[in-house]
């Protein structure tokens, strides 16, 4: 009777030192995040006002170099060998500069998006701390985007018992 009671006893302790060391771990969708955050709606608006922008002076080079290319067909056969010569670098000119803007314009685009999430991704990122903080969570994991929040150093590194298991050294 004595050996019970103190089993239950010791069981009882090792129940409650159990509960109060849990480790707790959370997981969070940061897009889903982003995307209920009103500040994301407004950056999207403003990115896609952006684009539209870029795209808007994008046509107008094209129409540009379309028309300079209709108006060089058209006449070709009645240039001179030295301007047909200088009407064909302008055409080229004009097709280099249209490739390079476009090629400038996307990652112009990929700048204003960062320029515009950025803020917002930092403000989603302290909030996710702060939660840890003050709900005693060690690590929260964003499965889509493979991040980890939170304290990892607190957390066992398990790889030694695995090689371990497996007879690795």
């Amino acid at each position: 009777m004595k050996n019970t009671k103190v089993l239950i006893l010791l069981f009882s302790l090792f129940l409650i030192s159990g509960i109060t060391s849990a480790q707790k771990f959370g997981k969070i969708d940061t897009q889903q995040l982003l995307a209920l955050m009103p500040e994301t709606k407004t950056a999207q608006a403003d990115l896609e006002k952006y684009v539209q922008e870029i795209r808007d002076q994008l046509d107008i080079m094209q129409v540009e170099y379309n028309t300079k290319l209709k108006e060089y067909q058209d006449a070709a056969k009645t240039y001179s060998e030295i301007q047909r010569e200088l009407k064909e670098k302008e055409l080229s000119d004009i097709y280099r500069r249209t490739q390079e803007f476009e090629q400038s314009a996307s990652e112009k685009i990929q700048a204003k998006q960062m320029e515009l999430m950025g803020p917002i991704r930092d403000k989603a990122n302290k909030a996710i701390e702060d939660v840890i903080k003050e709900n005693g969570f060690i690590l929260i994991y964003d499965p889509g985007a493979g991040v980890i929040f939170g304290h990892p150093e607190k957390v066992e590194d398990c790889l030694p018992l695995v090689k371990k298991k497996l007879g690795i050294l």
